[in-house]
């Protein structure tokens, strides 16, 4: 089966609605026979201005801004109904194999007015970091003295690799939650007044497309360093603890050496 089908048949099992202020009664669909994804919906209250774009959201988070798309987009639209357009998702290079939403968006101009220019902000220097090379402690060498037992110290490589996984995992939580307060606050506003508004708007998205990004590599090298923690706790060999009696030698005795490993 092809991508493209694939597709087809999630748009058609799960249509996902999206509402806005000026746009409603949205819908998306695949016609196989274009082979364009089809995006469908009602305008109302619409000014000459406004220009309108569309974003597009899988289930699973991913976000796409159509470049290769054609129809009711774009400014000089009027307000009505069946308002269709067509997103060549193929020439666009977007590989979607999940259910899709489709959020109408609008870039509405605030009224004439003085603009100062924003201050260009300062660029701080920063120092490339440190990388620290540490050694690993010699193990000490424990001479067995009469009478005594020596024993070997346990490896505190198993503590470690759980910390990091731990440690991981509560950055890889704390992550996640700012991530789902970041998209239902950029989702809560349907249309924007400047298109300096939708700079900001367009910067939101990308950082948080960054930080989904970093979410998966930390979730992955959370996994492995407990994978590769558990492996080496149970195929590390434990050393046997000897204890050696030793008796002094005397004119009037033998040397005695009795070993006993446990």
């Amino acid at each position: 089966m092809t991508p493209f089908i694939r597709l087809l048949l999630v748009a058609l099992l799960f249509p996902l609605l999206s509402q806005a202020q000026t746009a409603t009664n949205i819908r998306v669909r695949l016609d196989p026979t274009i082979r364009k994804m089809i995006i469908e919906y009602d305008l109302q209250n619409i000014q000459p201005a406004d220009s309108l774009y569309i974003e597009v959201e899988t289930s699973s988070g991913q976000m796409f801004t159509p470049r290769t798309i054609t129809g009711a987009v774009g400014k000089g639209l009027r307000s009505g109904t069946n308002q269709a357009a067509y997103w060549d998702v193929i020439k666009d290079n977007a590989r979607i194999n999940e259910a899709v939403q489709a959020r109408v968006r609008f870039v509405r101009p605030a009224p004439a007015r003085a603009v100062q220019p924003a201050p260009t902000p300062a660029v701080q220097p920063t120092e490339s970091p440190k990388s620290e090379v540490r050694t690993a402690p010699a193990k000490p060498v424990v001479t067995p003295q009469p009478g005594t037992v020596a024993k070997t110290k346990k490896s505190p490589i198993p503590l470690i690799g759980y910390l990091t996984t731990g440690a991981l995992g509560l950055y890889g939580i704390s992550l996640y939650s700012s991530i789902g307060k970041d998209s239902d606050a950029y989702n809560s506003k349907p249309f924007v007044t400047s298109t300096t508004e939708k700079a900001e708007y367009d910067k939101k998205l990308s950082d948080l497309k960054s930080r989904k990004g970093t979410l998966t590599a930390v979730v992955g090298v959370a996994v492995a360093a407990g994978v590769a923690t558990t492996i080496y706790t149970l195929t590390r060999k434990k050393k046997s603890s000897r204890v050696t009696l030793i008796s002094p030698p005397s004119p009037q005795a033998t040397n005695l050496g009795v070993a006993y490993s446990f």
